[in-house]
């Protein structure tokens, strides 16, 4: 599903290293990560939208714990972002691609 932007509203605090604290430590990667990657005020003249990727957690930690029973997986472990989100990461990426002409 694509999602057409009307606002989009930005925030100094994106560029200014309020938000790269991981667990009350700076990011190692500021200021370094605001070369990488342009600010987006430079980005403000084209058309936003917002891909949207369903996923069922639910169904993603039963199955977990079918395929784990009896190792004694705790909830945590089986909705384990790290084991899911690569694969939602690719869905999402595909459908931006196949959609980013329609904006």
């Amino acid at each position: 599903m694509i999602i057409p932007l009307k606002e989009v509203v930005y925030d100094i605090r994106a560029r200014d290293g309020t938000w790269c604290n991981h667990n009350g430590f700076t990011c190692m990667n500021f200021p370094k990560c605001l070369q990488r990657y342009p600010d987006f005020l430079s980005l403000k003249n084209f058309s936003w939208g917002a891909i949207i990727e369903e996923f069922d957690l639910e169904a993603w930690a039963e199955s977990q714990r079918e395929k784990h029973k009896g190792e004694g997986w705790s909830e945590k472990q089986l909705r384990n972002p790290r084991h899911w989100q690569k694969k939602v990461r690719a869905r999402l990426m595909a459908k931006a691609i196949a959609n980013s002409n329609r904006l």
